[in-house]
């Protein structure tokens, strides 16, 4: 039974690991876009043409999408996992129990 829960708890921080990874993945290729979409941003204003609705529209939409990546990666990795919640509940518990021992 030990090693079936090592395992589950091995495997899942590999996959809070693969997960942050990902969203770190998504943020990059999102801020590649948003890279682009500032270029041509530039390029037209230096050129002195007019932007395209669409790209101001565009540009903000992708701001969006790199906010909410990041909120989401932030809102994840502090989250717990369920090894990391119980040794801090153990080690809450652990000076009570000694508290509590050394009062009988």
């Amino acid at each position: 039974m030990e090693s079936d829960e090592s395992d589950f708890l091995e495997r899942q921080k590999k996959e809070r690991t693969r997960i942050i990874i990902s969203f770190d993945n998504q943020i990059v290729e999102a801020h590649g876009l948003l890279d682009k979409v500032n270029s041509q941003i530039k390029k037209l204003s230096q050129q002195d043409k007019s932007i395209p609705r669409h790209l101001f529209s565009f540009k903000l939409v992708v701001m969006k999408y790199i906010s909410d990546l990041v909120e989401r990666r932030g809102h994840f990795v502090m989250h717990l996992t369920m090894d990391s919640a119980l040794e801090k509940k153990i080690s809450e518990m652990m000076p009570k129990h000694d508290e509590a021992g050394q009062d009988s």
